[in-house]
């Protein structure tokens, strides 16, 4: 895989998963996002092991990228229904793991 793609495929992950830790820390300090704590923080955990499974080599990496791009799914569903435009990053992250895993095959 060229570098450009290793690359993009670290910083993915690592927005992702830093992402994902400051919703867990918001959610611990009380000011979660007003949807079901337990279900916001199961989608956030679920963010972060795939964040870390999609720098790992072969199948860890292809299931990080599938957990990745559920997860993203569901949060732009979850922002839309809430009248909430602001996704663009979503899908530029769907965009980059979705390249990244592409180039991969």
């Amino acid at each position: 895989m060229p570098s450009s793609l290793q690359l993009l495929r670290w910083v993915a992950a690592a927005v992702s998963a830093v992402g994902a830790v400051q919703l867990l820390l918001a959610i611990a300090h009380g000011h979660g996002p007003g949807l079901p704590v337990g279900i916001v923080t199961a989608v956030a955990v679920a963010e972060v092991v795939a964040a870390v499974l999609f720098v790992l080599p072969g199948r860890a990496g292809r299931t990080g990228a599938i957990g990745l791009l559920a997860v993203y799914a569901v949060a732009l569903v979850v922002h839309l229904l809430h009248e909430d435009h602001g996704v663009a990053s979503l899908l530029v992250l769907a965009a980059a793991v979705w390249a990244v895993s592409r180039e991969g095959r």
